[in-house]
């Protein structure tokens, strides 16, 4: 009996996530620390103006204005503060949800950390999206000057989107913006490159080459 009781609230609680939408998770009390800009009673007020057609600014922690950008069953997008956003997707698969979250800089230079949570906003025990290396953003040409490109490009700066309907998270390269200069944007256009492609598969991301 005790096990059947266990296997039913395991199924409550599974079938209770997956009905959420990524507006519910953005106004959940475990939200909190993934947006610490805000309170839960902001982020529910941006919901209830969103929701009334109603785009308004908020005050935030740190004396700055956020806004809800997008707002639906898959995404929250926010503009937590001056060239700072926020994404939050709800990835599914059957039973199981993943929530990603994608903050996104654009100063001093755009780029993009993501990170993973369950359905209950607890960090999960391993990421789904493997850590992409300097061997990744090689191109054909790259991997034959290897030494080259690592000695004059020691990271990468990357942008990433998401698009829930096909599952596929795209990290796109940053890297003509710091380095503004031909030849370097001609060394990066032949070494480097443009994109890395990522499609959701069985609880993870795989890198589509």
């Amino acid at each position: 009996m005790k096990h059947i009781i266990i296997y039913f609230m395991a199924l409550v609680a599974a079938v209770s996530a997956a009905g959420r939408t990524a507006a519910d998770f953005f106004t959940a009390p475990g939200a909190d620390g993934v947006f610490p800009e805000l309170t839960q009673n902001s982020r529910m007020d941006m919901m209830d103006y969103f929701k009334a057609g109603q785009v308004r600014e908020v005050s935030n922690y740190y004396e700055g204005k956020s806004r809800l950008l997008r707002a639906d069953s898959v995404a929250v997008s926010v503009a937590v503060g001056t060239g700072a956003k926020v994404d939050l997707f709800v990835i599914s698969d059957g039973a199981d949800t993943t929530l990603m979250v994608v903050e996104t800089l654009e100063l001093p230079q755009k780029d993009s950390a993501i990170s993973f949570y369950n359905a209950d906003w607890q960090p999960v025990s391993r990421t789904p999206l493997p850590r992409y290396v300097m061997a990744d953003w090689l191109t054909r040409a790259g991997e034959g000057n290897r030494a080259e490109v690592e000695r004059r490009i020691p990271f990468i700066l990357a942008v990433a989107t998401y698009d829930p309907v096909g599952k596929e998270l795209r990290l796109f390269n940053t890297l003509e913006e710091y380095f503004p200069a031909e030849g370097d944007k001609a060394f990066l256009a032949e070494n480097i490159r443009m994109a890395l492609f990522y499609r959701w598969n069985k609880g993870k991301f795989s890198l589509e080459k």
